[in-house]
């Protein structure tokens, strides 16, 4: 079981590796950005990482899980001359709650003492915690659209993230929820649902990305329904970006 004595050391320390899967364009010919991965290492077996899903859970309980995220966007930052732009931008996960105009501010300071624009990195919205204090979450999304750092919805489809919530909320795109896309798949009515959520993407000129692809049948099938990008095992594996003392 996690403990926060380890959230601590980890915090500290910046004793965590960050990780890249890229997304590509549905005919496989173009990069459509990067998501970052955080990886951190298991105390107990120094050659394992952590369970991703648990430490996230675990980490977005945390009161510093902003101070986290701050120090993963400096790590990607200190390396950003290694990075090749045409892969940008890199998209970092972050619940909702962290979105506020004042963590918009502490990144874009972060951007300028770098020298980078801020399109090189973008903001993804995991669906895990809700939306609690509204108003402060879309002024912080609309100043980060003010500064143009690209603002994506993950698992669209699922959780807080409805047709109500995407109109509302200015995103440049959404991530279709891979358990939805497997089970539409097989399911007219799932089928349906996947429809009317594309539909309502295309409407709002939100580029839509299908996650979660492993198989030649996922491809395909997110070919079918016309998504504008892809990201997944059988697209691209995971890769280590930067090491824990990078």
């Amino acid at each position: 079981m996690l403990k926060n004595t380890h959230f601590q050391f980890v915090l500290q320390n910046n004793h965590f590796c960050l990780f890249e899967q890229k997304q590509w364009s549905i005919d496989l010919s173009t990069p459509m950005g990067t998501e970052i991965l955080i990886r951190v290492p298991d105390p107990h077996h120094k050659t394992e990482y952590l369970s991703t899903i648990e430490w996230i859970h675990f980490a977005e309980q945390q009161p510093q899980i902003e101070l986290l995220t701050l120090k993963i966007i400096e790590k990607l930052l200190r390396n950003a001359h290694k990075l090749d732009p045409v892969f940008a931008p890199y998209y970092i996960n972050v619940p909702p709650p962290v979105i506020t105009c004042a963590f918009v501010n502490q990144l874009k300071l972060r951007l300028d003492q770098a020298g980078i624009p801020y399109n090189f990195i973008g903001i993804e919205l995991t669906e895990r915690l809700p939306v609690l204090d509204v108003n402060a979450f879309q002024l912080g999304a609309d100043a980060l659209q003010i500064l143009g750092i690209p603002l994506a919805l993950d698992d669209y489809g699922q959780g807080y993230a409805t047709m109500h919530f995407l109109k509302d909320l200015k995103v440049d795109r959404v991530k279709i929820d891979r358990t939805l896309l497997r089970l539409a798949k097989n399911n007219h009515t799932e089928r349906l649902t996947l429809l009317s959520l594309l539909d309502f993407a295309t409407e709002f000129n939100v580029e839509v990305i299908a996650e979660g692809i492993e198989t030649e049948t996922d491809y395909q099938f997110a070919c079918h329904l016309k998504c504008d990008g892809l990201q997944g095992y059988h697209i691209d594996l995971p890769k280590m970006l930067i090491p824990i003392d990078g």
